[in-house]
């Protein structure tokens, strides 16, 4: 009888952890807007992709923050000139119409969520850069954490 009930307490703790074995996982690929031109007068658009595989029906949410040069602003996000000196503010936005701003939830962001159908999903990054910004010719970066949570 303790042998039966012990292999029935073994298969309870092995379902449960069935459970708790659920994961995702994330593919990123880069946002880049290419050359920009402060005499071009216009704004400057690119996309990026966030893609997410979770196991089937796990919901989650997917976060993006400010940026390691932008002080924890969502509202001004920053990319630095390699070698330092000047900043190009640009922005990330979860919709097409770049109205969302897609951060932590904080402040007037947005989080991104969905419930998993078991098979990679992709999120798209809509990536804006104001026109007008006078700056030195040179290669602008920034990065960014992108998280996944379940």
């Amino acid at each position: 009888m303790r042998l039966n009930s012990r292999f029935l307490l073994l298969l309870l703790l092995l379902w449960a952890g069935h459970g708790l074995a659920q994961g995702c996982s994330i593919r990123v690929i880069a946002l880049q807007f290419g050359n920009y031109n402060p005499l071009f007068g216009g704004t400057l658009d690119a996309t990026g992709d966030v893609f997410v595989t979770c196991d089937s029906a796990v919901p989650y949410s997917i976060t993006i923050d400010a940026g390691i040069h932008s002080g924890g602003n969502f509202g001004s996000r920053r990319m630095e000139r390699i070698g330092g000196g000047d900043f190009l503010t640009y922005n990330i936005f979860r919709d097409p119409g770049r109205i969302e701003i897609w951060g932590d939830g904080s402040g007037s962001t947005f989080v991104q969520a969905a419930v998993s159908t078991g098979i990679e999903s992709r999120f798209i990054a809509y990536g804006r850069l104001p026109a007008g910004q006078n700056v030195s010719i040179g290669t602008y970066t920034d990065s960014l954490s992108v998280l996944v949570e379940w």
